[in-house]
């Protein structure tokens, strides 16, 4: 192995797992920075919704951002926040602090704050934030309450957040985020460590609300849906309406840590892969038109972005943007055969059912940056859907690196 592989392994570890050091046994002693995901639990709702907070350390000082998301009727809703954050021995209390950005149809009501008060607990191997949220009392809106628990992830550019920051040119203020080394899979096939996600709960229908919430105008009512959800994950407290809504969980995995397969730069179509290709007869789905899709595959490498065990013989494929939307576009190919083709990434859910190659144990996706929009790098959210199982997998390229997806058969 070259000096120069051997370096890439070693960049590639710290970058991934930028957080290994020996923890302290006094909680109020810890080190919080980092990436934290889980779930908030809403008690008016009943709902569990994803929750991530982003802690970084300025000059002695801890500051911080909190991302909520869901998904409503096919269509993506973010919520970023900007977060005030304050330790008490081995509790966090963090509170909103404004809105960095968010793709709500209807803007979020003013005045109405955040409070979570976090205990911290550390075992071994994970450390959890753990406690209730609410919110403020206004003159339109009762107080909502709830309960948040969070781990702490050292892969942290497998979540909304972080990536969403990148966009947003704020990836400066983490002081946890590493740069990705520019040779990563140039010379040498490199095993990167990979964590997957615990699984989120799916959402369930919504109830309705009889309390003394705010009542819906009838010119209102056709947001009604989306204004429900934008007030469960801020929260703002409205009234819950019976909506069915899409279910979606996150990586229903367990806290073992898994290799992700390195991928080393490919040279012809197969080769090097030992990967069957994918039957001829599933169509591909065509976003533009002109020149061919994928044009220079191969002369980019290929990072590995995160391995899924499945065990159907179909999946549903769903792509969004992850973050801004910003003019992304993307070619997806299954072991070399284009599926989709030159789709541009916006909140709004593209769905693409896939068989894979019968006997074929493993299944190659590569996510192909056909442009990087007005905000590089190409990144976007891919929903793979196994029967009852979902995984959410997020992924970044460019124009010298292809995203690819490890899809292996679950024996």
């Amino acid at each position: 192995m070259r000096l120069t592989g051997f370096i890439s392994i070693i960049l590639i570890l710290l970058t991934v797992r930028p957080a290994l050091k020996a923890q302290p046994a006094d909680p109020a002693r810890a080190d919080i920075t980092g990436l934290w995901k889980g779930t908030l639990y809403n008690d008016s709702t009943q709902q569990y919704y994803r929750y991530e907070i982003a802690i970084s350390e300025e000059r002695g000082k801890l500051i911080g951002y909190s991302h909520t998301w869901f998904l409503f009727e096919g269509q993506q809703y973010f919520g970023l926040k900007k977060i005030k954050l304050r330790r008490d021995g081995s509790k966090l209390i963090t509170e909103d602090d404004g809105f960095v950005s968010h793709n709500y149809p209807v803007a979020p009501p003013k005045g109405v704050r955040q409070l979570n008060i976090l205990d911290l607990q550390l075992s071994d191997s994970l450390m959890v934030l753990s406690g209730p949220f609410t919110t403020n009392q206004t003159r339109v809106y009762s107080s909502v309450t709830g309960n948040i628990r969070l781990e702490r992830k050292h892969n942290y550019r497998q979540s909304s957040l972080v990536p969403h920051l990148q966009e947003l040119g704020l990836e400066k203020k983490l002081s946890f985020v590493q740069p990705i080394p520019p040779d990563a899979s140039a010379d040498v096939a490199v095993a990167v460590i990979r964590e997957l996600d615990q699984p989120v709960q799916a959402e369930a229908t919504l109830t309705p609300n009889r309390g003394g919430a705010e009542t819906l105008t009838p010119n209102e009512t056709s947001r009604k849906g989306v204004d429900e959800k934008i007030s469960a994950v801020n929260p703002v407290p409205v009234p819950a309406l019976p909506v069915q809504t899409e279910k979606e969980a996150s990586l229903p995995t367990d806290n073992r840590v898994k290799e992700a397969v390195a991928m080393a730069p490919e040279t012809q179509a197969e080769k090097n892969t030992g990967l069957k290709p994918v039957s001829k007869g599933v169509p591909a789905i065509s976003g533009t038109s002109g020149m061919k899709p994928a044009a220079e595959l191969y002369k980019r490498k290929n990072v590995v972005q995160q391995v899924v065990m499945v065990k159907a013989d179909s999946l549903l494929l769903t792509l969004y943007d992850n973050g801004e939307v910003d003019g992304d576009t993307v070619s997806v190919l299954m072991n070399g055969e284009v599926l989709i083709d030159r789709q541009l990434l916006t909140t709004k859910a593209m769905r693409k059912t896939v068989y894979l190659p019968a006997g074929a144990d493993s299944v190659q996706l590569i996510m192909y940056a056909e442009s990087l929009g007005s905000i590089p790098p190409n990144t976007g959210l891919l929903v793979i859907r196994d029967g009852q199982d979902v995984y959410e997998v997020r992924f970044s390229g460019d124009l010298e690196r292809n995203a690819a997806i490890l899809l292996k058969r679950r024996r």
